[in-house]
């Protein structure tokens, strides 16, 4: 949501996709409302993402949620109707960010990352054991997107060692009101 909105901010046409169906998000940050999504979308051969798209509170920026929970299906992430969605979302934005479940949850990400550009693993800070997010490096580097990196995220300005200082900077900046994208 904030790599989206970031994008946003920076004058790119952001489309932002919910395919994280077991526990979806998006619409209750953006206030978009539970209404037909993706999961809609990959099941229906009337609807189009211009119709499931919704407007946020930031400028340019524009959420699918995951649908109504009747409607989702992670199966149907790793079908051609699911490329064909992220044709149709990339042929109106500038950049289409697509929001997975957790990749020790679940596969999803995986098949997304099969279907997409490229992709990134977001990890808690000081949350990774016995070699995860290497692990999860090594899955998504073998997928068809090119593998980015990893975002860290949750990094408390508390922390200690020797980036001490660097979290403290990095946490006051994203307090100050310079900050463009930070959501609440």
């Amino acid at each position: 949501a904030n790599l989206a909105a970031c994008c946003a901010k920076s004058d790119m046409k952001v489309v932002l996709i919910d395919a994280n169906f077991r526990k979806p998000r998006l619409h209750k940050i953006f206030e978009t409302g539970e209404t037909e999504g993706l999961g809609d979308l990959l099941s229906s051969e009337t609807l189009t993402v211009e119709s499931v798209l919704r407007p946020t509170q930031i400028a340019n920026l524009s959420v699918i949620s995951a649908g109504t929970s009747a409607a989702r299906s992670s199966e149907r992430l790793s079908t051609p109707a699911f490329s064909d969605v992220i044709a149709a979302a990339t042929a109106v934005a500038d950049l289409v960010i697509v929001d997975t479940p957790p990749a020790v949850v679940s596969g999803d990400g995986r098949s997304v990352a099969n279907r997409v550009d490229s992709s990134l693993i977001v990890v808690r800070a000081m949350s990774e054991t016995r070699g995860l997010v290497s692990r999860l490096r090594n899955e998504y580097s073998d997928c068809h997107g090119e593998f980015l990196g990893v975002v860290i995220n949750g990094v408390k300005a508390a922390a200690g060692g020797y980036l001490r200082r660097n979290i403290a900077a990095t946490h006051e900046y994203a307090k100050s009101s310079e900050a463009c994208c930070h959501l609440p």
